[in-house]
């Protein structure tokens, strides 16, 4: 075995155990994505097209300590983009090891998709041009309350109304609340939604009215598609494998 074959096939392969022993957790959190897109695309609407950062918490019931997540956030017309910062990731859904691996095999940026209009949520990692899709769960129409008032209450400072919508989908249902601010903005501060084993909490912070161009929503041109996350991640490096052995397909 030469020297760089040897290199390539030892980095490539911790990369690949790491990601395995991990892909588990991950899957988890993508097979709740159709229902947390959902909820959020119902949770913000009405508001206007607004960017802002956002804090994202994963908390199951199994995790000893939340899952945190940060980046850039924008809203338009019943469609989300979120461009996750994954320097910043941390919690035991995505451990150091992992955002060591994403890094190194260079599939980053990674970009969250919601797009209402075409019920579609979709994972993208840009850097190795491929996206995750999965189609976006739609509620129940006669079982949907419309939203209720919990009452008022201080967030960083600022009163809120206390909303709460219960969502239904299916056999699986789920309760979002929404925190709205009260100095007359209606972009949301908060946004907290039940799953079957967990919450996840999303916070808008410094919020701008701005709209953003339109192909900031969906996936560019040229990138390949996948419904599986496993097969997402067993062609990615296998890509990249063959990439830095200098191999070509057919060869």
């Amino acid at each position: 075995m030469s020297k760089r074959l040897f290199i390539w096939s030892t980095m490539f392969g911790l990369a690949l155990g790491c990601l395995w022993a991990h892909a588990q957790d991950l899957e988890a959190v993508i097979e709740d994505m159709p229902l947390v897109s959902a909820a959020l695309l119902r949770a913000l609407d009405g508001a206007p097209a607004f960017t802002s950062r956002a804090e994202v918490e994963v908390n199951y019931m199994n995790d000893s300590k939340p899952t945190k997540a940060f980046g850039a956030c924008a809203w338009q017309e019943s469609k989300l983009r979120w461009d996750i910062n994954i320097a910043q990731v941390t919690g035991p859904l995505v451990p150091a090891q992992t955002v060591g691996a994403v890094n190194r095999l260079k599939l980053g940026p990674v970009v969250l998709l919601a797009q209402g209009d075409r019920k579609l949520a979709t994972l993208l990692l840009s850097g190795a041009k491929a996206y995750l899709e999965s189609r976006i769960l739609v509620p129940d129409r006669p079982r949907n309350r419309q939203p209720f008032t919990l009452g008022n209450e201080m967030l960083d400072g600022r009163a809120c109304t206390k909303e709460k919508i219960p969502l239904k989908f299916g056999k699986r249902s789920s309760q979002v609340m929404v925190w709205k601010p009260q100095d007359r903005s209606s972009i949301p501060a908060q946004v907290q939604i039940s799953l079957d084993n967990g919450t996840v909490l999303v916070q808008f912070r410094e919020p701008r009215p701005l709209a953003v161009a339109a192909s900031q929503f969906v996936v560019p041109t040229g990138c390949t598609k996948y419904t599986d996350f496993s097969d997402l991640i067993q062609s990615l490096l296998w890509e990249r494998m063959k990439s830095g052995l200098g191999l070509r397909d057919g060869k």
